[in-house]
């Protein structure tokens, strides 16, 4: 039953490599997952609206992000310096409103962009999505059918 976590509870948790996020979950606040150097992957839930100011910056270790197609807003810095970033799934149709730096020092040309086939060439005529090195449909497979 958990809807929030509060501002900056995981900043800097050095041994925290994955989290399994409740799926009462609204919104990722500013810094929640700031400096987790040991993160690898998080899947956001469905029932999530938002991701805050640097809610995941500076992850040094992320390879891959899971956004749900509930998300309406991606805030400044949310993903800034995940340099080892390769996959972001978005299985949102209508793309969420996002702050153009929202990947900031993140080497996105060499990343791929996951989103659904109606909404393909949005991404690809939207910043900071069209920076993405590939953007490529959503697979069956990814969308559990």
């Amino acid at each position: 039953s958990v809807t929030s976590i509060g501002q900056g509870v995981f900043f800097g948790c050095t041994s925290l490599t994955s989290i399994v996020l409740p799926k009462e979950l609204t919104n990722i606040n500013d810094y929640t997952f700031s400096n987790c150097h040991s993160l690898t992957t998080i899947n956001i839930p469905e029932s999530v609206t938002s991701i805050g100011f640097r809610a995941v910056q500076g992850c040094s270790s992320l390879t891959s992000v899971t956004m749900p197609k509930s998300l309406q807003a991606i805030g400044m810095l949310a993903f800034a310096g995940t340099s080892k970033l390769l996959d972001v799934y978005c299985y949102a149709e209508t793309l969420p409103s996002t702050e153009s730096n929202a990947f900031n020092d993140s080497p996105l040309k060499r990343a791929t962009l996951h989103v659904p086939a109606s909404a393909l060439n949005t991404y690809k005529n939207t910043a900071p999505w069209n920076g993405f090195g590939a953007i490529v449909p959503l697979s069956d497979e990814d969308i559990g059918t």
